[in-house]
């Protein structure tokens, strides 16, 4: 039997697309440069890499080049996400130079001319500090790099109408039924909270546009717990969709209750995460916490918290327990109580005590079962108390013991790698605590 083939012409676009999927971003961006045609056929690879995030700062140089890019016949189609940041200008004005209904008329218009726009979130610090952020994270910057430092404030008046401005645009836009909400809700300056616990509410919670329709698109929250933590808790429990929670306590406040005296739950929560914080929490609300979400968390972190009057063995024996659970990052939490102190060990794992991190289901088994039979603190100072640290040596030997039978044993340094890029996550990168790795 004769074998029949097609005699189909290649596709030239397609292959030249799959080349410039290869190149750098620096290569790419010469590339268009060389001719029309090579622009034009590098313009879906240009633009998906470069022009699926935009970050705006409500400014009129940075509001201006995001209708340029709105407006963009080209390339407004690969926008996804639009990220408003926190960079809010001097006390004096609201924003630095710009009225707030300009605004929100721009921020309106650009909102109604990306048809494929998916997410819309505000940041309140993340692009204060570059270097903790992934390229995908950073985004596209509208305008200038950032504001000079002399001109950011964060304040919490300024946030106020950052967020009423987004709601009312997204809302004259009519965009809510295709987008997501992602808020990063988060303080600088500590010294421009209101007083008063009714004063720490960002905005009614009451009002029929967000507990309607705009409450439900929030999936993912980081949100600084003010005052009594009551205004903040309850923000989230309005979000029905949270897949993402993120509470930095101030003054130690945060709650997990609702308004009939039980536990709220989330239904679709995967994500939980307390950064910072004495916090006056017991470990059977934890518990109860972790049992009633166990079969949609896949991700907990718990950085500088310290329990008042509780130890973290429950926690840790729940934790153990929780069969969806893929990722866990601990570091620095801290109790009243002492457990037993390992002795000194040269080998330098020991100088991993502080926390441990790991993204695999098979080694958040081996890290909790090196971690519960045993638990061990060291002593270290801090206030009201709370000085003994959960030492985490024994769990990061567990790590490196099964790593070097997993991986090659021709590399020796390939395991203290893995363990490297883990902890990056638990410190953001210091270099000084992560120099004897």
């Amino acid at each position: 039997m004769r074998r029949s083939y097609t005699n189909r012409a290649p596709n030239y676009q397609e292959l030249f697309s799959s080349v410039c999927d290869h190149l750098d971003d620096d290569s790419l961006r010469k590339t268009r440069l060389v001719c029309r045609t090579l622009s034009h056929r590098s313009a879906f690879t240009f633009g998906s890499r470069f022009f699926t995030h935009l970050v705006v700062i409500p400014h009129t140089e940075s509001l201006t080049v995001l209708l340029r890019y709105a407006h963009h016949q080209r390339f407004s189609r690969f926008v996804k996400t639009l990220s408003i940041s926190g960079e809010t200008g001097p006390p004096s004005t609201t924003y630095p130079g710009i009225h707030a209904s300009t605004v929100e008329d721009m921020l309106t218009e650009a909102l109604r001319s990306f048809e494929n726009l998916e997410t819309m979130r505000i940041d309140t610090c993340s692009y204060l500090r570059l270097e903790h952020l992934s390229s995908e994270a950073i985004g596209l910057r509208c305008g200038p790099e950032r504001l000079r430092m002399e001109q950011l404030q964060g304040s919490f008046t300024a946030l106020h109408h950052l967020i009423q401005v987004m709601m009312r645009s997204v809302e004259r836009a009519m965009v809510r039924d295709k987008i997501c909400l992602d808020l990063s809700l988060r303080f600088r300056d500590w010294s421009t909270l209101p007083p008063s616990p009714r004063a720490c509410e960002l905005f009614d919670l009451s009002l029929p546009y967000w507990k309607d329709s705009l409450s439900s698109k929030v999936l993912k929250l980081e949100v600084t717990t003010l005052g009594t933590g009551r205004w903040s808790h309850n923000l989230a429990a309005s979000c029905s969709s949270l897949q993402e929670l993120s509470l930095l306590p101030h003054r130690g406040h945060v709650k997990f209750g609702n308004a009939q005296g039980g536990l709220h739950i989330w239904p679709h929560l995967r994500s939980l995460a307390i950064l910072g914080g004495c916090i006056c929490i017991t470990s059977a609300v934890f518990n109860d916490f972790f049992k009633m979400h166990k079969n949609t968390l896949v991700r907990i972190t718990l950085k500088h918290v310290s329990l008042q009057n509780e130890s973290w063995s429950g926690m840790l024996q729940t934790t153990y327990g929780l069969p969806a659970l893929q990722n866990i990052c601990f570091a620095w939490l801290s109790q009243r109580i002492a457990y037993p102190a390992l002795e000194p060990c040269s080998d330098r794992v020991s100088t991993c005590r502080q926390g441990v991190a790991c993204s695999n289901r098979s080694d958040v088994l081996l890290v909790m079962g090196a971690l519960l039979p045993d638990a061990y603190t060291f002593e270290f100072g801090y206030r009201d108390g709370i000085n003994y640290q959960i030492d985490f040596t024994l769990a990061n030997a567990a790590l490196l013991s099964a790593w070097s039978v997993a991986l090659s044993t021709d590399s020796p340094s390939t395991p203290w790698s893995k363990l490297r890029e883990d902890l990056e996550r638990v410190w953001h990168g210091d270099r000084n605590i992560l120099a004897w790795l």
